[in-house]
Parts: C-alpha cells; sequence; structure tokens
C-alpha cells in the first residue's frame, strides 16, 4: 500500500512537474479598422515548429515550452505583426492583436511595374537560392516549392536587386527533416558593396517517413 502511495504522489510530482514546463497563450486576431475577426490568420512562434491558425472567430490556442519567444501574426493582405512572450506574461489568456491592411498607392503599383524584371526567376532565382538557403552540401538538399510566388526588381540607379513573395515561400528541407513555411518580407540585394539583407518569419514542421534509415539520418 505504501509503495502503491509513493507510486501516485511521484506521479502527482511528474505530472505538475511536465505542467510546469509548459505554458498557454490564447487570444483573438482582428482586423484594425472594423475589428472584426479574422480567420486563418497563421499564428505562430518563430524558428520552432509551434503554430497554428485562427478559427471563425478569429481565436487561437498554443501551446509551448517555458522560455520566450517572438509570436509571428501573418495574414494575406495585412502587415505582419510581432509580439514578444513569455510564460510569465499575466495575460497570456487574453490577447487581441490588431492587424492592418497593406496599403499600397496607385503611384506605388507604378513605381513597382516599371522595375520589375519580367523574367526575374529566369534571370535571378539561382542567385537568390544561393544567398538565401546557401551554397553547402546541406543546403543543395533544399528546395523552394513556389519559387514562382517571388518577384524580382531590379532598380539600375541604385544597382539593387529587390525580391518579394506573393505568399509564404514553402521551403523544403530534405536534409535536416524539415518543411519550412517563411513569410518573406524582402531580400535585397546591393550590388555595389557586395551584401545581401533579407528579413521574414519561419515556421518550421518536422517531416514524416516510414523509413528508419531517412529517421537516423535526420536525427
Amino acid at each position: 500500500m505504501k509503495n502503491f502511495i509513493a507510486f501516485l504522489l511521484f506521479s502527482f510530482i511528474s505530472f505538475a512537474t511536465y505542467a510546469q514546463n509548459f505554458f498557454t497563450i490564447s487570444g483573438k486576431i482582428i482586423d484594425q479598422d472594423t475589428k472584426l475577426p479574422l480567420q486563418g490568420a497563421s499564428v505562430f512562434a518563430e524558428n520552432t515548429t509551434i503554430g497554428t491558425a485562427t478559427d471563425a472567430e478569429g481565436v487561437f490556442h498554443l501551446r509551448l515550452p517555458n522560455g520566450g519567444y517572438s509570436l509571428a501574426i501573418t495574414f494575406t493582405g495585412y502587415q505582419t505583426e510581432t509580439k514578444r512572450i513569455t510564460g510569465s506574461d499575466a495575460d497570456n489568456n487574453n490577447l487581441v492583436i490588431d492587424l492592418k491592411k497593406k496599403e499600397k498607392s496607385l503611384d506605388e503599383f507604378v513605381v513597382k511595374a516599371s522595375y520589375e524584371v519580367a523574367d526575374g526567376l529566369a534571370k535571378y532565382g539561382d542567385f537568390f537560392i544561393d544567398n538565401f538557403i546557401g551554397k553547402t552540401a546541406n543546403a543543395r538538399q533544399c528546395s523552394i516549392e513556389n519559387k514562382e510566388a517571388l518577384k524580382f526588381y531590379y532598380y539600375k540607379r541604385k544597382n539593387l536587386l529587390k525580391i518579394l513573395a506573393t505568399e509564404p515561400l514553402r521551403i523544403v528541407n530534405n536534409a535536416l527533416g524539415y518543411t519550412i513555411k517563411y513569410e518573406l518580407d524582402s531580400f535585397i540585394h546591393e550590388y555595389n558593396t557586395g551584401i545581401s539583407l533579407y528579413s521574414g518569419y519561419p515556421l518550421f514542421k518536422e517531416m514524416e517517413t516510414s523509413s528508419l534509415q531517412q529517421l537516423e539520418k535526420w536525427n
């Protein structure tokens, strides 16, 4: 009997310790102007495999290991928002995050159209992949599934290449066993300095396989 009670006590302590290793956040994503909920917005912790999408009421729930995270919220046609969160934040279950619509003037459309490279993917696609993903052996096992989402703009006066994406990039990393949903803000290469800069928000997802050999390779 004592052993059984000791077992129950150990199990309870283990469960409590396990529960304390995680925290839950929940909230609602709304349009900044109308205050209406946004269904299907992506909410994820950057550089992790943890993410979700909002329901019809704009509500989301995430369970995260204890620590600090940069929470990214993305939705097509809206500006990406980020919020720093930790397990000790008091308002983790009452987050309300406004997303602002991307506003593009007619002048901006005209300017972009005038600088867009018609055959950009054929001309700059390999250059982008080499600088964005890399040239290592592992990098050569990575691929972008939706390269057609890339738009290329060349500014002759500044000798600058700018690359945008019309949707999140879907990257497959066969070397490490991950797929990556990457919200590319922009990629810029300055030819005069040789410097490339890019920013975005990655969400990782582990790939599945029935091959033990492949699993051992990924692990």
